[in-house]
């Protein structure tokens, strides 16, 4: 039986070669005109050293990991209540304030734009400039947009920068690593230590940044690429070579909240990798799916087409069989 392997953000299905997949997954937001904001308060200064963690996702009565009644509480009921494309989990639009929520029970995900005028715990807001970003978050990856991801993976935090200023800021964590855990608790960069009968402690060798890379990866090359990734974090190019062919669509009325969002499609030899840009940008693309038919690639769990279903289950007993 051939198969092909398909990721879908959020989503793992392996089907025969007669399925198709269709994901839409929302990280896209609004960036209207810069508005302008305060400087950041000196109080950044104390969080130069600290690395990227549960703390640091929240803004003004919003935080990941916290509840959308406390969202509501705060600027009144959402002017849209949709659902993210692909996951079908709830999606609660806030236009005049510039906030976007995705939850699903906890908040996993928050956009926010002009006008809004929170600031994050290390005093960036829209309209700071790059200067401050990079003051705030020395760890921070530069680019077209620049992001900062926690030690293990699981936290992230994203400022779009347009002519020097912050347009528009992204937070999420893992959705697939949401608990109830304390929001508070920080991430100890400490190596993860396995305890024996003697009560002795060795390294764990094959931890890995989280359950996403371990799920939602192609490991290529001994590179992994993984749903979610941005463009400017992972090489494409440099891993796969040039794409045989590559085209951008902008999405239309069908895509509902999504409309004027990007779709990056690139076709390699046996893979198709599929991106979405946030509407207003083209430039700053994520990983949404990744199709692949032919046997020169494997999953993180080492499945490639060809494997035994057996040796599927075994590598994904949680997976379900996908209807035709």
């Amino acid at each position: 039986m051939k198969v092909i392997i398909s990721l879908i953000a959020a989503v793992l299905l392996l089907t025969s070669c007669t399925n198709s997949t269709n994901g839409r997954v929302d990280t896209d937001n609004e960036a209207p005109p810069i508005a302008s904001a305060e400087a950041p308060s000196t109080s950044i200064e104390k969080s130069l050293q600290q690395n990227l963690s549960a703390t640091d996702l929240s803004i003004e009565g919003i935080r990941i990991g916290g509840s959308i009644d406390d969202v509501v509480k705060s600027y009144g009921q959402p002017s849209e209540k949709t659902v993210s494309h692909g996951l079908d989990t709830p999606y609660w639009i806030f236009k005049e304030q510039g906030i976007y929520i995705d939850f699903d029970g906890p908040i996993w995900q928050a956009t926010v734009t002009p006008p809004f005028k929170g600031k994050t715990p290390r005093g960036i807001s829209i309209g700071s400039s790059t200067e401050d970003v990079l003051k705030a978050y020395p760890d921070i990856t530069t680019g077209d947009s620049y992001i900062q991801k926690s030690a293990d993976g699981q936290y992230s935090i994203q400022f779009s920068i347009n002519n020097g200023m912050v347009t528009q800021i992204n937070m999420w964590q893992d959705k697939t690593l949401l608990t109830d855990k304390n929001p508070n608790e920080t991430i100890s960069e400490e190596t993860p230590k396995e305890v024996y009968e003697d009560n002795s402690e060795q390294p764990i060798e094959h931890n890995l940044e989280s359950n996403l890379t371990n799920n939602y990866s192609l490991t290529i090359n001994k590179k992994n690429i993984t749903l979610k990734d941005w463009d400017n974090t992972v090489d494409l190019q440099k891993i796969l070579g040039e794409p045989t062919s590559q085209n951008i669509e902008i999405l239309g009325n069908e895509a509902d909240t999504h409309k004027g969002s990007f779709i990056k499609t690139m076709n390699y030899d046996g893979l198709q990798i599929k991106l979405m840009s946030p509407k207003e940008n083209g430039k700053d693309f994520w990983i949404l799916e990744m199709v692949v038919t032919k046997k020169d690639y494997k999953t993180s769990k080492g499945i490639e087409i060809g494997d035994k279903l057996e040796k599927v289950k075994n590598s994904y007993p949680d997976i379900n069989i996908a209807l035709d």
